[in-house]
């Protein structure tokens, strides 16, 4: 008997290295269609196949991070909140060098959610928010609730390497950033219930 499966797609189908060659090869074509700087209308269209899959993986890369002009700003973000009681208290956002690596693999996209979004004026509009996040992740006494949200940014400029050499590994001094509040929020006790929108 000589059907497909018994011939030479058979044993094809069944070897593991053609299905690893053809998930790289799938993987492939979605960066590139999806991802890879520049556009064009037949691009657009052959990708969207793929664009659920880069998607869900996150896989999806802004490529101002390495050209024109990448950042020098190295910075981060922290809620200052104030309890019903006069206490304070912080709440910090992901911070690459402080986190293993497991944490960063699962916080990285959170740190650049921050940075790149909630911290520029032009996304004044997510400041609400994201203090009355602040205010729930830090409301772990119900008799002593958060009242007030003061986002701040932390920040200093990276030196260009060939004026000044910074070894591998140095963290400048939180005394010595750059500090600005930018958003105060206060914060009712609607907007410490999980779900809860204005």
């Amino acid at each position: 008997m000589n059907s497909w499966h018994t011939g030479t797609w058979g044993r094809r189908i069944r070897d593991p290295r053609a299905w690893i060659l053809g998930f790289v090869g799938f993987h492939i074509a979605a960066i590139f269609l999806c991802d890879f700087p520049g556009s064009s209308p037949v691009r657009r269209v052959l990708s969207e196949p793929f664009r659920p899959y880069v998607t869900f993986f996150d896989l999806g890369q802004n490529w101002s991070m390495f050209a024109p002009e990448p950042s020098s700003l190295n910075g981060f973000l922290r809620g200052e909140v104030k309890y019903q009681d006069g206490s304070t208290g912080f709440y910090e956002f992901p911070r690459m060098c402080k986190l293993g690596l497991m944490d960063r693999f699962f916080k990285e996209r959170y740190r650049k959610w921050a940075i790149d979004n909630v911290r520029a004026d032009s996304h004044r509009a997510d400041w609400p928010a994201t203090a009355r996040y602040v205010a729930r992740q830090a409301n772990r006494n119900p008799a002593v609730p958060p009242v007030e949200v003061s986002l701040w940014r932390h920040w200093v400029m990276v030196k260009d390497p060939m004026v000044e050499f910074v070894p591998v590994g140095y963290r400048v001094p939180d005394e010595k950033l750059e500090t600005f509040r930018f958003h105060v929020e206060k914060i009712t006790p609607a907007d410490l219930q999980i779900g809860e929108s204005r």
